[in-house]
């Protein structure tokens, strides 16, 4: 398809209309001008023709007649002509007899029931003229009709220099109109052609450059989301590269540890030795943290795709988050961490995901564990309203900083790389409870500690489940 410029469809959408608007004002100007003049200089002479009307019925001899239309005290300015029966012309106010071939005011005088007639048209002089020819009664003067008729020259120059003033007001409007709009498009143009420049740079991975802002219209907003844009881009590539770091150490330790202990078991004989079922223990935890970490990067890609799948049924919430917490007991015994949680007695139904929700639940308990410092303590609630389950994950621990608090569920994000984890399992948390069409919040305080609740609708009904 043809591109068009901006200044190019100005000139089509814009300057093109008014141009000819202005040309048909113009236009319509002339005509309306022309039609007014042409109108009263006939008023005029009709009013002089009903003078002379009056005066010529009330004289009987014909040479009075000839000697008032020879005399006309206006025949400087209106050409008054005496016609006979035969529509020939036999005394004029010049004196001069004249041989007027064509004289249509004077047939359609006759033809016309108020025996009167108008013609405008080139004269035997060649110039513009409106003659006026009114019939007498027949009478003794013997003549037909009067005809009047005067010049347009200087009327058709007064209408030429009116229309030119409103051609000059109309050129002084479309230059004015283009002066703005070569102002105005230049101040979109130029702003345009730096945003571009600064895009393609953002795009080719230059996060660092910035537009000037100094504008509060619309050009200075996109220039402000184009900077924060900017900004965001290079914080995401900071925490991505941070995370491709993260997840090759994560994955290169189990790995290393599982590569070490297969050739270490090799070269043990004895299946019953403690050595070899320490490694086998170690070798299968460390498998299945590696497993742990791909599932999290396969729901990190399914959620980027849209397409991280529910399963939805109803289910026991309560059981889900007694199986989370026996996951950790022992880990929290070990680490020397207290792990509490008071189950509640009574059945919780939800509809929802079991596997994507306990997942949920581990991710919270873990973290929650893995934040926080030996002889700390991690308790985990439940509790129901009429319309949610509430699941709150309460820690004593290192607690969250208030800077780093608006962007703990972010994909990558991390507030201490020294702690194991990709940054992407709280991203994946939020986005399973999102689907579940409830919230996940994160409360924490700096060397206080952290507190995760997540929000449950019980009242899903049985629309999940269809």
């Amino acid at each position: 398809m043809h591109r068009l410029s901006i200044a190019k469809k100005w000139i089509l959408y814009l300057l093109t209309p008014v141009v000819l608007l202005v040309a048909a004002a113009v236009l319509v100007s002339f005509f309306g001008i022309r039609s007014y003049f042409y109108s009263e200089t006939e008023n005029y002479l009709n009013e002089k023709a009903n003078i002379l009307y009056k005066s010529i019925i009330s004289t009987e001899n014909i040479e009075s007649v000839k000697i008032l239309i020879q005399n006309y005290e206006e025949k400087d300015k209106i050409e008054l002509m005496g016609i006979d029966s035969q529509g020939d012309v036999v005394v004029t106010s010049s004196g001069f007899i004249i041989d007027v071939a064509d004289m249509p005011d004077f047939q359609k005088a006759a033809y016309s029931k108020a025996s009167r007639g108008v013609y405008v048209g080139m004269g035997q002089t060649g110039h513009r003229i409106m003659a006026v020819s009114v019939l007498l009664p027949h009478g003794n003067s013997s003549l037909r009709a009067i005809r009047l008729v005067v010049s347009l020259q200087k009327v058709d120059a007064r209408i030429g220099e009116l229309t030119a003033y409103v051609g000059i007001v109309g050129l002084v409007i479309i230059a004015l109109f283009i002066w703005l709009g070569i102002y105005f498009t230049r101040s979109i143009i130029h702003p345009l052609r730096n945003i571009s420049g600064v895009a393609n740079s953002i795009a080719e991975g230059h996060f660092d450059y910035r537009l000037m802002t100094d504008s509060n219209d619309e050009i200075g907003d996109l220039c402000r989301v184009i900077n924060h844009m900017a900004e965001e881009l290079g914080k995401t590539e900071d925490m991505q590269n941070e995370f491709i770091s993260s997840v090759s150490h994560e994955l290169r330790t189990p790995l290393t540890a599982i590569q070490g202990w297969v050739e270490t078991l090799g070269s043990i004989k004895d299946t019953q030795s403690p050595e070899y079922k320490e490694g086998m223990k170690i070798v299968t935890s460390e498998t299945e943290r590696l497993s742990m970490m791909v599932e999290e990067l396969l729901d990190f890609s399914r959620i980027r795709l849209g397409k991280l799948a529910m399963n939805f049924e109803k289910i026991d919430l309560v059981a889900e988050v007694t199986e989370a917490y026996l996951m950790f007991k022992k880990r929290a015994e070990i680490e020397n961490k207290t792990l509490q949680y008071d189950e509640p007695e009574d059945i919780i139904i939800a509809v929802g995901d079991r596997f994507r929700l306990k997942q949920v639940f581990i991710n919270i308990i873990d973290n929650a564990l893995k934040y926080s410092g030996e002889g700390s303590t991690v308790a985990v609630k439940v509790s129901t309203d009429e319309e949610f389950v509430t699941i709150k994950v309460i820690d004593n621990g290192n607690g969250i900083d208030a800077k780093d608090l608006p962007y703990i569920k972010n994909k990558f994000y991390k507030v201490d790389n020294t702690v194991k984890g990709s940054g992407i399992g709280l991203a994946v948390a939020d986005e399973i409870i999102t689907l579940h069409s409830g919230e996940l919040d994160i409360a924490s305080e700096k060397g206080i500690g952290t507190v995760v609740t997540i929000k449950l609708p019980l009242k899903n009904s049985e629309e999940a489940v269809q």
